[in-house]
């Protein structure tokens, strides 16, 4: 009977969806995925979704997943590697992406890595290091970024990263200043969450209306983020 594979891909910035990170593991998972003779029976992505540690339950494509799972639809996960599907210091968190897996006894395999059966220890104890690798390099990538903006910052200059929906910066001139175009609409968000509104139908209603969003499309966590920020 031919396995049954799911793909999973995942890229966690704008700037890794820009290089078509996405594109390559979309173009190169399922071809590897047919090299094996493998049926596949979905695609899960999540664009622009981190890794790290708390932000799990932003990740809708990996929840679907989850569900699939469950519900034994696949025999095989395919993906880049075992860093798409978690980058987190958190044991419980790691716990909980890769323990549906293990009880499952769902092989994750990818192109570079070969496959991990969960269920032995081999496959265990890969997995977990490269999960933890990957955390320690987020973390010495977050202590040098949170060092260029704070330079930034003593330096009187913007700090690296995106400019805030509903503001300007001038880099020539150093200068800040409002866009009147998106600061209403920051002001409408707010006014509608206060009002009990959902994220999800506001980023639904601005999307219909063609508002300017942030980047890309509008989404729930994009409404969540200008409200949080």
């Amino acid at each position: 009977m031919p396995q049954r594979a799911a793909i999973y891909a995942r890229v966690s910035s704008a700037a890794q969806r820009d290089a078509h990170t996405i594109e390559n593991q979309l173009r190169a998972l399922p071809a590897f995925a047919a090299a094996q003779g493998w049926t596949v029976i979905g695609t899960y992505v999540d664009d622009g979704r981190s890794a790290r540690a708390g932000k799990l339950d932003a990740r809708d494509g990996f929840a679907r997943l989850v569900r699939d799972a469950e519900e034994r639809l696949f025999d095989v996960l395919v993906v880049a590697d075992v860093d798409r599907l978690t980058r987190t210091d958190d044991m419980r968190e790691r716990a909980a992406i890769l323990g549906p897996f293990q009880r499952l006894g769902i092989r994750i395999v990818s192109p570079s890595g070969g496959e991990l059966d969960l269920r032995t220890f081999s496959g265990e104890f890969i997995a977990t290091v490269k999960a933890l690798l990957a955390a320690e390099e987020n973390r010495v990538r977050g202590e040098r970024i949170k060092a260029g903006k704070a330079r930034a910052i003593a330096e009187g200059r913007k700090p690296a990263g995106p400019t805030p929906y509903g503001l300007r910066y001038d880099r020539a001139g150093g200068a800040w200043s409002i866009d009147p175009e998106r600061a209403a609409i920051v002001r409408e968000i707010f006014a509608r969450v206060i009002a009990g509104e959902s994220c999800m139908v506001i980023a639904d209603d601005l999307h219909a209306r063609g508002a300017p969003p942030p980047r890309g499309p509008w989404t729930r966590h994009k409404v969540w983020a200008i409200v949080d920020s």
